[in-house]
């Protein structure tokens, strides 16, 4: 046991002496020159050790700087790429006896790197990047391990690895002194030898205005036999962003990249490239998945960006994300040019919770950005998006549609689009059109509708127009054609009531003021042309009328018959304008009435006032089983006014007793009088 204590304690004093007879064998002083010596022979740059290196021996072998200095560059700002208040360079002990120096790892605590790129597009670092993508020299000397070199004094040189704590990294443009700058930067590499592979680590937290985050990275770089060309071979990538306190954005990317150059132009590919993001707020929470491939190239001019089969997949949830938008797919072929300034996608495809497209876009992005697009969609359901309409809206109050304002389009003279659009249904709580196509055109803050078509309650409806909105409020105008569309299902869906029936078809040309209603209500000017076929005006029997009105001029009973008046066909030309819808050729035909009559109403106060001649053309027992021959060719007034939620109906009864009582003379007074007399009334 004494034995084995006694060899311990041999070995312990033989290390201390080797210790310290090292610092005898080898100078602190020698290995300061011998620093600067290989920087300057290995890099052409000026290394500058101010303060004292000193042998340390805990936590192992190495040498202590401090007050060191790598200066840039002729061309560059005096102040210094590299600036290091305190490092350690480890080295190994048995090698040194060989007049070897072998680095395990050069360390440095809290150093400051400072970037700088000249308008030509070089940078400080060029010399380091040009060094370890030199050609591999065909000839010796060749270094079988580390980067090694014969140093004047007669030592061997080798570094195994930089280990950076807590540093700083700031970029600067000479041109604009535009900086941004990196804290509490960790690096650490593997073996540094020219041609070889090098594995790099990077961490860093950083702040920028209220930004702030972390990244870490890490890779292995392997340059070619040409020099012109890397590769990183499972290259990774974390980031987390942190805007506020609620907010979190988590980023973790992985690829195979390669980096190619030939001449000024370099052009990086990752391919694949995966991946993930995500995302915790107070409004929206989600996860996305991607891959694809992406290229880019730069050099003496702008970047170029390219980002082929890319396949995107995720979910997202939040106050603004109804439940059927929750997932999202989509694939297709992005492109970039830097140049022209031109995004675009082409074969694009996927699906936004229910909705699915599918389409191709072109975009030139400029102070005044230019969009075109096509886009095939096969169904919308508006409750996707969480638009719903109630079927009984409630009124809004004077106060608050006094505080209704007008939009704002005027932004929209900063782009100019063109495209078109084709649904194949787009539906809502009270909407549903098929076979919609719409084709627009935006240039210059006027938005011209070129083609617009959807089928709708059984007809179709078609309209071209024009928004201006170079103006606050917006001018709008418009000319629709409708073609046969059923009026009761869509009176009922919008207003809750079935005034009139039948199928309509109408054109004409509008123009209105403003885009909220009751501007284009007060606004609104033009004409329109109504055809109304095969319908009904419910709330009032013309017929019956007359029945009720002649049965109490008789002292008969009313026949209480249903309030529907049945028509073939009823026309009209509306004018528009002052608020006001007025005609004066309404013209209404069924089999056994003639109705003609004019007047208008008021749109924003939503009051009737009409006059109509109403003419009994035949006798008819099918409505009522009632005999109007009595009243055959005798045309009555009708007055409908009042309110348009309560219409009032009035037949001007004076004059319906008046025609009655001239029939009945010009029957009766014949027979009574005698001879030619009475042939005088005939």
């Amino acid at each position: 046991m004494k034995k084995a204590l006694y060899l311990v304690l041999a070995l312990l004093l033989l290390v201390v002496g080797a210790l310290v007879s090292l610092t005898f064998l080898v100078s602190a002083d020698e290995i300061k020159q011998t620093l600067i010596s290989q920087v300057k022979q290995k890099t052409g740059r000026d290394l500058q050790i101010d303060g004292a290196v000193a042998w340390s021996f805990y936590p192992s072998v190495g040498v202590s700087i401090e007050q060191v200095r790598l200066l840039n560059p002729s061309g560059f700002p005096d102040k210094a790429t590299l600036v290091v208040g305190r490092g350690r360079i480890g080295v190994a002990l048995m090698p040194l006896f060989s007049q070897q120096i072998h680095i395990d790892q050069l360390e440095l605590d809290q150093p400051q790197i400072h970037l700088y790129q000249l308008d030509d597009g070089h940078t400080n670092i060029d010399d380091f990047l040009n060094r370890f993508s030199r050609p591999a020299v065909s000839s010796p000397p060749a270094v079988t391990d580390g980067e090694q070199g014969q140093v004047g004094s007669g030592y061997q040189f080798k570094v195994a690895g930089i280990l950076v704590r807590d540093g700083t990294l700031s970029f600067t443009k000479v041109a604009t002194q535009q900086t941004y700058s990196l804290q509490h930067l960790h690096v650490k590499t593997g073996l540094l030898t020219p041609n070889q592979p090098l594995d790099i680590e990077l961490s860093t937290n950083f702040l920028l205005d209220s930004l702030q985050g972390h990244l870490a990275t890490q890779a292995r770089l392997q340059p070619s036999q040409s020099g012109q060309d890397w590769t990183a071979k499972a290259w990774t990538l974390d980031l987390l962003l942190q805007p506020d306190a609620a907010t979190r954005l988590q980023l973790n990317s992985r690829a195979d990249v390669a980096l190619s150059r030939e001449g000024a132009q370099q052009t990086v590919t990752l391919s694949p490239w995966v991946w993930s993001a995500q995302l915790t707020s107070q409004t929206l929470q989600g996860q996305w998945q991607n891959q694809g491939r992406l290229m880019a190239t730069w050099g003496n001019t702008d970047p170029q960006i390219c980002f082929d089969e890319w396949q995107l997949s995720g979910t997202q949830d939040g106050k603004a994300i109804p439940p059927t938008l929750a997932s999202i797919q989509a694939q297709g072929n992005w492109r970039y040019d830097s140049r022209q300034r031109q995004l675009s996608l082409h074969d694009g495809r996927g699906q936004l919770g229910e909705l699915k497209w599918q389409g191709d876009l072109d975009a030139v992005l400029a102070p005044i950005s230019k969009i075109l697009f096509s886009l095939s969609i096969p169904a919308i359901n508006l409750d996707w998006f969480g638009i719903t309409t109630d079927k009984s809206p409630a009124t809004p109050s004077s106060s608050a549609a006094a505080k209704e304002q007008e939009p704002d389009l005027r932004g929209l003279r900063q782009l100019n689009l063109e495209g078109r659009a084709d649904i194949g249904r787009l539906t809502g709580s009270r909407l549903a059109l098929i076979d919609v196509k719409l084709a627009i055109k935006l240039q210059d803050g006027l938005l011209d509708i070129t083609d617009f078509s959807a089928g709708v309650y059984q007809g179709v409806v078609a309209m071209t127009g024009q928004l201006d909105a170079r103006t606050v409020p917006a001018r709008l105008q418009l000319v629709p054609r409708i073609r046969a569309i059923q009026l009761q299902p869509l009176l009922r869906e919008w207003t809750g009531k079935e005034p009139v029936s039948g199928a309509a078809t109408a054109q004409g040309k509008l123009s209105m003021l403003g885009l909220l209603p009751k501007n284009i209500r007060s606004s609104v000017a033009g004409d329109l042309n109504v055809v109304i076929h095969d319908g009904a005006v419910n709330g009032i029997n013309l017929a019956a009328m007359l029945r009720d009105a002649k049965a109490a001029i008789k002292g008969q009973t009313s026949s209480g018959a249903p309030r529907k008046t049945d028509f073939s066909a009823l026309t009209a030309d509306i004018r528009l304008g002052q608020g006001k819808a007025t005609s004066t050729n309404i013209a209404m035909m069924s089999p056994l009435l003639r109705v003609k009559g004019s007047g208008y109403t008021h749109l924003v106060k939503e009051t009737l006032d009409f006059h109509f001649d109403v003419a009994v053309v035949a006798t008819s027992k099918g409505q009522g089983g009632q005999d109007l021959s009595d009243l055959h060719h005798v045309t009555i007034p009708l007055r409908v006014s009042g309110g348009w939620s309560n219409p009032d109906y009035a037949l001007d009864m004076q004059s319906l007793f008046k025609q009655d009582l001239q029939q009945r003379i010009q029957k009766q007074l014949p027979q009574k009088l005698p001879g030619k007399l009475g042939s005088l009334f005939n």
